[in-house]
């Protein structure tokens, strides 16, 4: 099967580096809003099977489509763990963020064909599956 990763952060590169193991991935797309994060993780997996995508025009190529993306900074996760009294709190924060950067791939998303799983793995997860 073919997977596509668009997220190449922390949790996209976990994940990552579980589907390159597996024999049933034969081709595994990174794609990340800036390209040095999609060649940084396909550096670090050093893989036939991985390739980089700098833009999402041939997305109804891939079966499967893992979306672990993430729209806020850094310094703005800190500031909000920082402030908030429960993990609720910070991912209600998230969530402002990771929808602007999903609804941004919904053009590229509608392209996909009906049979091709979708996997959300972006917080708050019951949020951005809705």
């Amino acid at each position: 099967m073919k997977v596509l990763l668009i997220g190449c952060g922390q949790t996209g590169g976990a994940i990552a580096f579980e589907l390159v193991k597996t024999k049933y991935v034969e081709k595994l797309g990174l794609y990340s809003r800036t390209v040095k994060s999609s060649k940084a993780l396909a550096f670090d997996l050093h893989n036939s099977k991985v390739s980089v995508l700098e833009n999402l025009e041939d997305i109804e190529k891939y079966n499967y489509v893992v979306i672990a993306l993430s729209g806020i900074s850094d310094s703005e996760r800190e500031k909000s763990f920082k402030d908030s009294r429960t993990s609720y709190q910070v991912r209600q924060d998230e969530l402002k963020y990771n929808l602007g950067a999903v609804a941004g791939l919904i053009p590229f998303l509608k392209k996909l064909p009906r049979k091709t799983g979708i996997v959300v793995v972006t917080n708050p997860v019951d949020e951005m599956t809705n």
